[in-house]
C-alpha cells in the first residue's frame, strides 16, 4: 500500500504569499476519499462520520519553526489523536480554519481506506529535521 503526501497547490500559494500567523487556527480533517494537491479548501463533502470524530477535525497544537542544515522547517509538535474512535478514512487534510476560505496546506492520502474500531487513531507527525519535517523550504 502506497502512502502519498503532498502540499496542496493552494497551500503552496499560501506559503509563497504569506507567513503563518501566530493567532491562526490550523486543523486536520479526515476524508473517505483520496485527496491530492488539487484539493484547495476544507469541505464537508466526503468528510468522515464516525464515533469519536467531530466535523472539522482536530485543532493542531505546538506549531514551531526552525532551520536544519540550511532548510527552513515547520510543523506541529503534537500528534493529533482521536480517542475511542470507530471510523474509516483514506486521507487527511491540514487546513487554516481562521481564514474565510479555509485554505488547505497539506494532503495525505493513505492509498486505501483505513479502519479503526473502538481505538485511538494517532497521526504521528514526522521528525522535526530537514529530511522529514512536514513543511520544508530549501
Amino acid at each position: 500500500m502506497a502512502i502519498t503526501a503532498v502540499i496542496t497547490n493552494a497551500g503552496k500559494e499560501a506559503l509563497l504569499a504569506t507567513t503563518f500567523v501566530t493567532g491562526d487556527t490550523w486543523k486536520i480533517a479526515l476524508y473517505t476519499d483520496a485527496k491530492d494537491a488539487t484539493f484547495a479548501a476544507y469541505s464537508v463533502t466526503n468528510e468522515i462520520v464516525g464515533v469519536g470524530y467531530s466535523a472539522g477535525g482536530l485543532t493542531l497544537a505546538g506549531y514551531t519553526t526552525g532551520l536544519d542544515t540550511g532548510v527552513g522547517i515547520a510543523e506541529w509538535s503534537t500528534d493529533p489523536a482521536w480517542a475511542g474512535a470507530t471510523l474509516t478514512f483514506q486521507s487527511a487534510v491540514i487546513y487554516n480554519d481562521t481564514h474565510a476560505g479555509k485554505t488547505t496546506l497539506y494532503a495525505i492520502d493513505y492509498g486505501a481506506p483505513q479502519a479503526l474500531v473502538a481505538g485511538t487513531l494517532t497521526l504521528v507527525m514526522p521528525a522535526f529535521v530537514a529530511a522529514t519535517a512536514l513543511i520544508r523550504a530549501a
